[in-house]
């Protein structure tokens, strides 16, 4: 690991500080060099960072993309806390497709996956990248449940409404955890704390009703199991 200097050190507090909604605006790249030096593959991060934010994906490609090993090294030691091996996996997955628009939805879900959400400036290099128009890859987005276009809350809650679970009074659960987040199904909280949504299903049937936050599955879920394991206080609560 090397050793950060104490101006970048400063930096860095100042960025771990930083709230999940404010790093999901992230912190400008102040070009120090750390993550390639950290490469062990002899690739910058941060230059490939660039070039996918701003679509030049050829660029990536000359630039090595191809030979990162998604350690995360470059990503730990940033001091600006920048996501870095995130960009690199979306563009990875983009230079697998080379231009070929039957990508689309695999190029999303990569890009869910690392991000939580589709970013709008993304979405608008993607688009070009497959020659596509912005508006058709934000209609493909709004079409599939599991694709977001905002950003969702620290904790994503999603709560399963599959047969059993709704045999098992889901309904009901949906609207108690409504009333306890101060949210509908589909909204995220102002303070970005909470996403509450539904899936069709999770597969734990005999766990009925089930939940999820963050992707942790919780089962024999009742008001007061949702009020415990999201910490909500009582004053909170009606």
């Amino acid at each position: 690991m090397n050793k950060i200097s104490p101006v970048l050190s400063f930096f860095k507090k100042r960025a771990d500080k930083k709230t999940d909604k404010e790093v999901i605006r992230e912190n400008p790249c102040i070009d120090c060099s750390i993550c390639l030096e950290v490469c062990d593959k002899g690739l910058w991060p941060s230059v490939l960072m660039e070039d996918i934010k701003a679509g030049r994906f050829e660029d990536a490609g000359k630039h090595g993309i191809d030979q990162c090993d998604d350690c995360g090294d470059c990503s730990a030691e940033c001091p600006m806390s920048i996501p870095l091996h995130k960009y690199l996996r979306v563009g990875k997955v983009l230079s697998l497709y080379n231009n070929d628009k039957s990508g689309l939805i695999p190029i999303l879900l990569e890009m869910q996956s690392n991000f939580g959400y589709l970013p709008e400036d993304m979405i608008s290099h993607i688009a070009r990248y497959l020659k596509l128009s912005v508006g058709h890859i934000r209609s493909v987005a709004s079409f599939y449940k599991s694709l977001r276009l905002t950003p969702p809350g620290r904790k994503h809650v999603c709560i399963c409404r599959g047969t059993a679970c709704h045999i098992s009074g889901a309904p009901k659960l949906i609207r108690e955890t409504e009333k306890l987040l101060g949210i509908k199904e589909g909204e995220t909280s102002a303070d970005n704390e909470y996403t509450l949504d539904t899936v069709a299903c999770v597969g734990c049937c005999a766990l009925a009703p089930v939940i999820t936050v963050n992707s942790e599955t919780y089962g024999k879920m009742d008001r007061e199991k949702i009020k415990k394991q999201l910490k909500i206080p009582d004053e909170n609560t009606g």
